[in-house]
């Protein structure tokens, strides 16, 4: 079979085929006559052709079905270069960059290992496949013969090609030229034969396009290994901190802590986090609320100091009160997991648990005395006062009852001198 006169009559027929299902919008006379002499023409020149043994008898039947070929072989490249290139991609990913959001597990780089070290043999069977394939009198370069796409066109045939994206860091793209410069070959060829251009150019020898899928897979298996050996580093790290977390070493779990970065989501960088800034909290809380106890403290004994007109009385009872809530509290602290855990690093709030010990022995024991004292000597005054109170009423009642006689006295002689001096009258 003649493949040029095969592929030539094809597209003829093709046109004549369009043409005839036209044939009811032409109305003159010219275009009618026309279309009948391209369609003798044609079957004229198809039964020369074909009792030479150059084509059979429906040349378009021969496209199609290279049409039909090239695309499943087309796609079956395509196919395999997207399953290959989907595998463990996550890997292109820099998980050092704090924006990225992707944080694998060791489960994840397990799974992916096995995969990931068969993809570089899967690869290069299924191009060694694909270029077994190909045959030459189907291209024209890196196109199918253009007779098929002119018969697909005028015939209206679907096409259902896949392509793959191309895969790998963009360093790969722009440190070698060959890579660089098939890459935007087939990104700038025409959408619609780019997956051929694309299935073909990967077939080569030597093809830059599968140059960057090796170093795409190499460059993935390379950091498989590095996250597998970070991965056991950041493990080592996470069990010396939750050591220093036993033994009380805040401040060691703190800075080696801040010294990772989350990268693996199955290791617990957030759980320490929340217990070291938890724990740090309260230890910064504590000396706060034992200094506030102890003014509190402080307040009540200056109180005691004041001058007081009554016996404080009260102040036996709030004595009580102030003592039991500092000891609560103080038990509270002791008591506190934080506390008992990590106090025994932090000297700052040992010297305040001391200080408030000793303020609440001073309080309990001197305090009373105090009271007791202030409360004896306001009682010794009132009793004094009352005393000198009584004895000035008695003074007053012993006065006021002499002056009452002397008066009656006085008034009785001056009756007496009256009536005489009446009598001496009458005299």
């Amino acid at each position: 079979m003649d493949l040029v006169a095969t592929r030539e009559l094809a597209k003829i027929q093709a046109i004549v085929q369009f043409l005839k299902t036209q044939r009811d919008s032409l109305h003159e006379l010219g275009d009618i006559s026309a279309l009948h002499s391209l369609e003798e023409s044609f079957v004229e020149n198809l039964e020369k052709a074909k009792k030479c043994g150059k084509v059979t008898s429906d040349p378009v039947s021969v496209v199609y079905n290279d049409w039909q070929r090239l695309e499943k072989w087309s796609n079956s490249i395509q196919t395999v270069l997207i399953e290959i290139d989907e595998i463990a991609k996550e890997l292109d990913i820099d998980v050092s960059n704090r924006s990225s959001s992707w944080r694998p597990s060791i489960q994840y780089l397990q799974a992916v290992e096995s995969p990931l070290n068969k993809a570089l043999e899967w690869l290069l069977k299924t191009i060694r496949k694909g270029r077994d394939e190909v045959q030459n009198d189907d291209w024209s370069k890196y196109l199918p013969y253009p007779e098929m796409f002119q018969v697909a066109s005028i015939m209206g045939w679907k096409s259902s090609l896949i392509i793959s994206n191309l895969p790998g860091n963009n360093k790969f793209y722009t440190t070698n030229k060959a890579i660089e410069t098939a890459v935007s070959f087939v990104n700038n060829t025409e959408e619609s034969v780019r997956a051929f251009v694309s299935s073909r150019v990967t077939v080569l020898e030597n093809s830059p396009l599968t140059e960057l899928r090796n170093l795409t897979i190499r460059h993935r298996l390379q950091q498989l290994k590095n996250l597998k050996t970070l991965h056991k580093q950041h493990s080592n790290i996470i069990s010396e901190i939750e050591n220093y977390l036993n033994c009380g070493q805040l401040d060691n779990a703190d800075k080696t802590l801040n010294q990772l970065s989350d990268v693996f989501s199955d290791l617990d960088y957030f759980r320490l986090s929340k217990i070291i800034s938890s724990a740090k909290e309260q230890l910064q809380y504590f000396p706060h609320r034992i200094s506030k106890t102890i003014n509190s403290l402080d307040l009540f004994e200056n109180n005691i100091k004041a001058f007081y007109l009554f016996p404080p009385l009260s102040l036996l009872k709030l004595h009580s009160n102030i003592i039991q809530d500092a000891e609560i509290y103080k038990s509270e602290i002791e008591k506190n997991d934080v506390y008992k855990h990590f106090s025994s690093q932090d000297e700052k709030l040992i010297e305040s648990i001391k200080l408030l010990e000793t303020r609440i022995a001073s309080i309990k024991t001197e305090v009373p005395l105090r009271l007791r004292k202030i409360i004896l000597i306001c009682g010794a005054v009132w009793i004094g006062m009352l005393f000198t109170l009584l004895s000035l009423g008695f003074l007053w009642f012993k006065l006021h009852t002499n002056s009452k006689v002397r008066v009656d006295n006085v008034s009785k002689k001056s009756v007496l001198n009256q009536f005489q001096q009446e009598e001496h009258k009458l005299e």
